[in-house]
């Protein structure tokens, strides 16, 4: 192989070239392989990549007029061959692998612009395609660094489709403790979104349809069962944010962060029930309910970082004051400037950083005196309490499951009656 930069000429691909008695016998475009056709940059000076290919073999196995090998594509049951016929398949295969070597660093610094690029327009512009990434990594190939927004969303949009039936089977598995309250809300969700699709009714009408079932699946949980007794607080959990998971393991549309504060779904990163050591340069082993990255500045700095802690509905002993655990899972992350990571980029937390801390619980008597003993404000409508901690720089809130799905509600009130669901 002849590894050629072309700097000034009419082509306008990069292409693997076959040779035979010193002469060009064909020649195959691999800007798809390579997973960009745009010019390479050598210090400033662009260039197409072309890779020339000779052999004894090619050489033995030109046709007569040199236009083409005598060489079977790939292997095939049908043309009867015996398994040691070299390929042109394994030929290229061979060719492509010596030619990422050759190129890895012009390539790596493109892919690292490219996706910086797309992450930043997933993030800021679209969240509700972010699983495309995580599940389609092959749409990355088809996004040219230098092609417009709207060409990169009808990409992204193409394979949605693959990425949603992804989504499916992996949320299946990992809400697999919330098995009934999905099983109780599927066959009414279908029904009703049929009768939308007759309608003609977009995504977005189907989407706060869901919205409305994941506030009822929730309001309905936080109730006695049967048995006189209440879910535990892994079922709530995991109805705002599977836990074991983080963003970039699931989609946009597979978290309710919404349902406590709807800044907290346009996150930077989100981890849920995962330990401080695994996410952090921290040695904890405490494993947080939820810690969400809503604010990260271009410096990869932390603005903001939010807590959440659930507790069991109507709880009534608690071994500690619900706030001071948080308060050593903010302690933790802020002494040791903890750098948490995002598909593999630092994000650093400082002294700057504001916390939002959130208890979310029901307001029982040993509740009541927390929030007194620590000088809390008490919430409109006695829903739950407020306090900010100078020394933490942390806004710290005590909410009441029930605020949580009548804010929910209220919210999204307008919506519901406009799609005649109110109630």
């Amino acid at each position: 192989m002849h590894h050629i930069r072309l700097y000034k000429t009419h082509a306008k691909a990069h292409q693997l070239v076959y040779c035979a008695h010193g002469r060009d016998v064909k020649s195959r475009p691999i800007g798809s392989l390579l997973g960009t056709s745009i010019q390479f940059d050598d210090e400033g000076k662009k260039f197409f990549y072309s890779a020339y290919i000779t052999a004894k073999f090619l050489d033995d196995n030109v046709n007569e007029y040199r236009q083409e090998f005598n060489i079977p594509d790939k292997s095939d049951k049908n043309l009867h061959l015996s398994g040691d016929e070299i390929t042109m398949e394994q030929i290229e295969s061979a060719a492509m692998s010596l030619t990422r070597t050759y190129l890895a660093p012009i390539i790596a610094s493109i892919e690292a612009q490219k996706s910086e690029r797309i992450n930043k327009y997933v993030q800021n512009q679209s969240p509700m395609l972010r699983a495309v990434l995580k599940y389609c990594p092959e749409a990355m190939k088809e996004i040219e660094l230098n092609c417009t927004d709207e060409k990169m969303v009808q990409i992204l949009y193409s394979f949605k489709g693959k990425a949603e039936y992804e989504i499916r089977q992996k949320s299946d598995r990992l809400l697999r403790t919330q098995g009934k309250s999905i099983e109780e809300m599927k066959p009414q969700y279908e029904e009703i979104t049929e009768k939308l699709d007759v309608l003609q009714k977009d995504q977005l009408a189907g989407y706060v349809l869901f919205r409305k079932m994941i506030i009822d699946v929730l309001d309905k949980k936080l109730a006695m069962n049967s048995n006189g007794k209440y879910s535990n607080e892994d079922i709530v959990h995991d109805i705002v944010f599977p836990r074991k998971t983080d963003s970039n393991s699931i989609s946009f549309e597979n978290h309710n962060l919404w349902l406590i504060d709807e800044l907290l779904a346009f996150h930077s990163y989100a981890a849920s029930d995962k330990r401080q050591c695994d996410i952090n340069t921290s040695s904890s082993e405490e494993r947080p309910d939820v810690v969400v990255f809503s604010e990260v500045g271009e410096d990869r700095r932390a603005r903001a970082v939010s807590l959440l802690e659930f507790k069991k509905p109507q709880r009534t002993n608690f071994d500690e004051d619900p706030t001071r655990q948080l308060f050593r899972y903010v302690r933790e992350i802020r002494n040791k400037e903890s750098v948490w990571t995002q598909n593999g980029r630092p994000v650093t937390v400082d002294a700057t950083t504001r916390f939002y801390c959130y208890v979310i619980c029901d307001i029982t008597q040993q509740v009541k005196e927390f929030a007194e003993n620590g000088n809390y404000a008490t919430l409109q409508g006695e829903c739950g309490y407020y306090t900010y901690n100078r020394n933490h720089n942390a806004h710290v809130e005590i909410v009441a499951f029930d605020k949580i799905v009548v804010d929910a509600k209220q919210r999204h009130k307008a919506f519901f009656e406009m799609l005649g669901i109110g109630g």
